[in-house]
């Protein structure tokens, strides 16, 4: 189902509403993107979201979880479900106390994701829900790098047990909540964003909204 970047951003802008976040002097540092203007791989885009979109999210957690929230990078899957040490997840928000993975980013080259090979996939309605489930018993709904990024998100959803997974390519970001998420498998269906900014949404607040409903999903306490 597509969910619209709004429905993140929404959440974000509501908690930065907050007076202790716009009271925050860390926060009135605004951050913008200066470095590299070419990124040719992935590990370019890995230094570059680091800075530009990472930090400033990381911030928001710190004020409102403290260090109950951590965010890493290279994180092994540890579920026997897929296959121990056969998983290992880019950058991993988790609560190291509960040993729960919160929410996972998984980075691509630029250039990767591909809208036209989501685009079958996505239906706001229930009507084309139906048709879409019908079609695809012939027709996969998901074509080329789409099919491919689904099912390694599915893979991560399934092995840590959190139905919140994001793709990202710097010009791109894909955000899934697997709402239907089982032991084995994520069901038919989930809730699906596609984000640019070619609009109004950055990827720093939509990233935000879904981070903190996935906090809120664990039921992680506020400081």
């Amino acid at each position: 189902m597509d969910r619209p970047s709004t429905y993140w951003s929404a959440k974000a802008q509501e908690k930065l509403n907050e007076s202790r976040y716009w009271k925050s002097a860390r926060l009135q540092q605004r951050t913008q993107w200066t470095g590299l203007t070419t990124l040719v791989n992935e590990a370019d885009v890995v230094y570059a979201s680091a800075q530009y979109l990472i930090s400033p999210i990381e911030s928001i957690l710190n004020i409102e979880y403290g260090d109950r929230i951590r965010i890493s990078s290279e994180k092994p899957g540890k579920s026997g479900k897929i296959g121990e040490g056969h998983i290992r997840m880019d950058l991993v928000f988790h609560r190291p106390e509960k040993e729960q993975t919160i929410a996972i980013l998984e980075y691509k080259r630029r250039g990767f994701l591909q809208r036209r090979d989501f685009q079958g996939a996505f239906t706001s309605s229930n009507v084309g829900l139906g048709e879409k489930l019908s079609r695809a018993a012939n027709d996969p709904l998901l074509k080329d790098n789409a099919f491919v990024s689904s099912k390694q998100a599915a893979a991560y959803a399934i092995d840590t047990q959190t139905p919140f997974v994001a793709i990202f390519d710097w010009d791109t970001m894909v955000l899934f909540e697997f709402n239907n998420l089982k032991d084995d498998n994520v069901g038919e269906v989930a809730f699906g964003t596609w984000v640019d900014e070619n609009g109004r949404e950055t990827f720093r607040k939509v990233l935000l909204g879904w981070v903190l409903k996935a906090c809120q999903a664990r039921d992680v306490p506020r400081q």
